[in-house]
Order: C-alpha cells, then structure tokens, then sequence
C-alpha cells in the first residue's frame, strides 16, 4: 500500500508542476495577442489629406491616437515606401537629438500587396500598392511601378522617445527623403496589450514644394496681371 500511496503523491506533484509550468508560460502566450490595432498619426499635415501631405522638408511626426496611452515599449518601428527606389534615407534627429540610423532595406510592395503584409506584421491592409500608386499620381505627378521598403527600429532609442500633451508623440529628421515617399509605422504597448499602426488615411506622404523661382516666376506673373488692370483702369 505504501508503493501505491507513494506513486500517487508522484503523480500529484507532478501534475502540479506542469500546471505551474503552463502558468508561468500563459502571460508570454497573452502577452503576444494584441488587440484590434489602434491608431499611429502621421504628421505634420500641411495641408492635410488623404493621405496626410508632410511637404519636402525631411520632417515626419508620429503619435499615438488617444491621450493618456502608454508609450509604446516594444518593436517601435518608423517604415518608409519610397516610390521606385530601395535606397534608404538616413535618419538624422530624433526629437532633436542627433543620430544616424541607415534604414533597414526589406524588399519591395508591388500590385496586390501591402506593406505590413510584405513586412510580415498584422496590421492595416489599405497601405496597399493601389492605394500609394494612386495618390503618388494624383498629388505628384510620380507613376510608382513599385515601392521600396525601409524599416528603422526605434527600440534602442527609448531614452529620447518621449511624450507631449498627454500622449506618445515622436519628431524625425530624414537626410534625403524623395517626393513621394510614404511614411507609416508600427508599434507595440505590451502593458496594455495594444498593437499601434497606420491605416492608409493616416499615413504621410512627401509632396512637392515650389522652388524660389518658380515662387518669383509666379510673383511677376500676378504683378503683370495686376499692372495690366491698373492700365486698362487709366485708358478708360
């Protein structure tokens, strides 16, 4: 009998250790289901739009949807598509600390893909090919026939990554960003098991700004236009 009552208890603690085993795992297992993706903005928008127009100036802006979110502590990453081109731009600043961060080349999205998916990340499918094509088009002038992926993990950088007015906002200088280039970004805040990204609506996208003499070729077509007036004006 004693045989038996010693198997058994053998068997108990046993059965215990492998429960405590599957518990000590589960908050990893959990830790790696993250909702239903928020929102990251892309900025700043001048003047705005579908996609977010962030002008030619290296400057892209990243932020969390809601205030009071907790920052994002986990796979930080800031992607550029560059329309027919995989040469990565160089980040230079970060929240006006100087750095120089080469992107990480990572393939091409071509018709029928997405970013995230070519990225291999769960997130919005409307940063898609079709999409970026479309409005490179339609706000540049740029025919995509493909887009280059560059990827800058930003999770080195923790200690000048930062927070304003309440929630995560993030200021990046890029050496060389072409016109037509879109911006978007992933991230994740494990506390709360929230997974960041950006949908098409919110990506930024490099535009075109006039050089000084095309502004001086314009200023001297008005003021013709205005003399001519102010002579007609005279004669009558």
């Amino acid at each position: 009998m004693a045989t038996v009552f010693t198997r058994s208890r053998s068997r108990g603690w046993l059965m215990v250790a492998l429960g405590l085993a599957i518990f000590a795992f589960a908050p990893g297992i959990a830790s790696a289901q993250f909702l239903d993706p928020a929102t990251l903005h892309i900025g700043p928008g001048t003047p705005g739009g579908d996609p977010v127009q962030i002008g030619n100036t290296g400057d892209v802006t990243v932020s969390q949807n809601s205030g009071g979110a907790t920052p994002l502590d986990q796979n930080y990453q800031l992607i550029l598509a560059v329309a027919n081109s995989t040469n990565c731009p160089t980040l230079t600043s970060i929240n006006g600390t100087t750095v120089s961060l080469a992107g990480d080349d990572r393939g091409t999205v071509g018709p029928g893909q997405d970013v995230y998916t070519v990225l291999g990340i769960a997130g919005n499918n409307s940063v898609s090919f079709t999409n970026m094509q479309a409005a490179d088009l339609a706000i540049n002038g740029i025919n995509a026939t493909f887009f280059g992926l560059c990827v800058y993990n930003l999770d080195s950088f923790t200690t000048i990554l930062g927070t304003q007015s309440g929630k995560q906002t993030d200021a990046f200088t890029f050496s060389g960003l072409n016109v037509g280039t879109f911006a978007v970004a992933y991230g994740e805040d494990t506390s709360s098991s929230l997974a960041y990204t950006s949908p098409f609506t919110e990506a930024g996208l490099t535009t075109g700004v006039p050089e000084p003499s095309t502004l001086a070729i314009a200023g001297l077509g008005v003021l013709g236009f205005v003399g001519y007036g102010l002579r007609r004006r005279v004669k009558k």
